[in-house]
C-alpha cells in the first residue's frame, strides 16, 4: 500500500471513530433529555394532582367536623325536628361557604326527611335514604366520607360533587347521614388552564373513562376515553394506565401525531393527565 494509501485509511478510520462517537453522544443526550424532561413532566402533573387532592381532604375534613357538630346537637340539646337541624346546618354553612362548601345537609334515617342548610324545602315524597350519597355513606366505613361522582349544578351550570358521611349515636345506631355539595369549577378552570412545558392540555377524569374537566367544554361529562370507539386504542390504554391508579408517562399516537402524557392520581376516583 502507498502512503498515499494509509493516509487515506487512517483518515477514514479517523472519521468513522468521530462519526460512531459523535452518534453515541447523540443518543446518549437525547435519551437523557427525555429521561429529565418526563421526570420534570410527572414532577409537575403530580404536585398538581397533590393540590387538587387537598382541596377534597379539607373539604373532606369540613364536612366530618360538621357531621360531628350536628350528632352532638341531635344527642344533646334535641335539636332532632327538621326546622331545628336545618338550623344548626345553616350555622354550620354560613362558617363554611368561603372554604368550597355550597350546601350542607342531613337526611333522616327514621324517615328519610331532608333538613337543608341553605334554606332548600325537599317536596313530601322526598326520601333522603333513596339518595346515591346517603346509600354510599351507609355502606362506607364508619366516620369515612363518601365522594358522589361529579354533575354539573343546574342552578349554576358549574361542575359540582357532593360528599356525605353516616352519622350514628354512642351505640352504632344509624340516625342518619350529613352531606355538603361542593363547587368544584375552580378545579375544572385550573385543569383546563393546565400545560406542561407551555404546551399541551390538561384533562381530570374519573374512575370510568368520562371527562371531568377539559379545555374543550363540549367533552366535559360527555366524553368517556375508556369507552368512545372513535378514539385510538393508544389512547384508551394510556387512560387505562391512569384510571389504575399509576404515576408516570407514557407515549402514544393521536391523529397523526407523536404525544406525551404524564398523569397521577388526584383521589375520590378522580385523575389528572396532561
Amino acid at each position: 500500500m502507498t502512503i498515499r494509501g494509509k493516509m487515506l485509511g487512517t483518515v477514514a478510520v479517523v472519521f468513522l471513530v468521530l462519526f460512531v462517537a459523535i452518534g453515541v453522544i447523540y443518543l446518549w443526550g437525547g435519551s437523557t433529555l427525555s429521561s429529565v424532561l418526563k421526570g420534570a413532566g410527572v414532577d409537575s402533573v403530580s404536585q398538581s394532582a397533590e393540590n387538587f387532592r387537598g382541596v377534597f381532604n379539607r373539604s373532606a375534613a369540613i364536612l366530618s367536623a360538621s357531621a360531628e357538630s350536628l350528632r352532638y346537637a341531635y344527642l344533646n340539646f334535641g335539636a332532632v325536628s327538621q326546622d331545628e337541624m336545618a338550623r344548626a346546618a345553616a350555622a354550620l354553612l354560613a362558617k363554611n361557604r368561603q372554604n368550597g362548601i355550597k350546601e350542607l345537609f342531613w337526611g333522616y334515617e327514621s324517615d328519610g326527611r331532608f333538613a337543608d342548610g341553605g334554606g332548600w324545602r325537599a317536596p313530601d315524597d322526598f326520601d333522603s335514604r333513596t339518595r346515591p350519597w346517603y346509600k354510599l355513606a351507609v355502606a362506607a366505613r364508619d366516620g369515612e366520607v363518601i365522594c358522589t361522582e361529579p354533575y354539573i349544578i343546574a342552578a349554576t351550570n358549574s361542575l359540582g360533587i357532593t360528599m356525605a358521611v353516616a352519622v350514628r349515636d354512642n351505640s352504632g345506631k344509624l340516625l342518619g347521614a350529613v352531606g355538603a355539595d361542593l363547587d368544584i369549577d375552580q378545579i375544572s378552570s385550573q385543569t383546563a388552564a393546565l400545560k406542561v412545558f407551555g404546551q399541551g392540555s390538561a384533562v381530570l377524569i374519573q374512575k370510568d373513562g368520562l371527562i371531568v374537566a377539559s379545555p374543550r367544554k363540549e367533552q366535559v361529562m360527555k366524553t368517556n376515553f375508556l369507552t368512545d370507539s372513535s378514539l385510538p386504542e393508544s389512547v384508551r390504554e394510556t387512560v387505562r394506565q391512569m384510571t389504575a391508579g399509576e404515576t408516570g408517562a407514557v407515549e402514544y399516537t393521536y391523529e397523526g401525531e407523536r404525544r406525551l402524557m404524564f398523569y397521577a392520581p388526584v383521589g375520590y376516583d378522580l385523575y389528572l393527565g396532561a
